[in-house]
């Protein structure tokens, strides 16, 4: 199955257009410059299956390949058993959006959202850290008119303010977050805010 699907090679420097051009014409390969093998994987399994999935190894769908199994066919040398795979769930949900975003996939990046939602019923307090990891990457790797997944991170932030101020950790992460990327700093606040946790001392209004 696996085969008659797709054939890519992943590089890390990207050559002129023209001899890209030219190389993948004669070679019949597109090269996809800059993207990570893991993501493009799900990708590309998201196309097949209407679905992509955390772990490495395992099946969205019964019988359709998994995420190694598609990246050891589009590139033959990479070892998957000593690749260091992304296990932060936020984490990849982030990178499959940008993904999904950079090659114009509105399919994907609503599953993506999607998946978030479903985090906002589910959600536990043992997930914080990876939730305040994946910040950084939310608000960078996509323009700022891509707004539909900040507004689900800084939802999953607000329903868990006070445990993250409560963690010195988690909260000096979130500060430096927030200097780093303004809209992100602007975001928490507009939502805190308008739901009654930002409270003057003085006036307690």
């Amino acid at each position: 199955m696996i085969k008659s699907l797709y054939k890519l090679e992943f590089e890390e420097e990207e050559p002129t257009l023209t001899e890209s051009t030219k190389q993948e014409a004669a070679d019949k390969v597109i090269t996809l410059h800059d993207d990570e093998p893991e993501m493009v994987a799900r990708m590309l399994l998201c196309l097949y299956t209407s679905g992509y999935p955390i772990q490495l190894n395992k099946r969205e769908v019964s019988g359709s390949p998994t995420v190694a199994d598609f990246m050891k066919k589009g590139c033959p040398k990479f070892q998957t058993d000593s690749f260091k795979h992304e296990t932060n769930p936020f984490l990849v949900h982030s990178k499959v959006y940008a993904i999904a975003d950079k090659y114009d996939m509105p399919g994907l990046r609503a599953l993506c959202v999607a998946k978030f939602k479903l985090k906002l019923g589910v959600y536990d307090n043992s997930e914080l850290p990876n939730l305040v990891n994946a910040l950084p990457h939310v608000y960078s790797s996509t323009l700022p008119s891509q707004t539909a997944l900040k507004q689900q991170v800084t939802a999953l932030i607000q329903k868990s303010y006070n445990e993250i101020m409560n963690k010195p950790s988690l909260k000096t992460k979130l500060k430096a977050a927030c200097v780093q990327n303004g809209q992100l700093a602007w975001d928490l606040f507009s939502n805190l805010s308008n739901n009654c946790y930002l409270r003057c001392t003085v006036c307690e209004r």
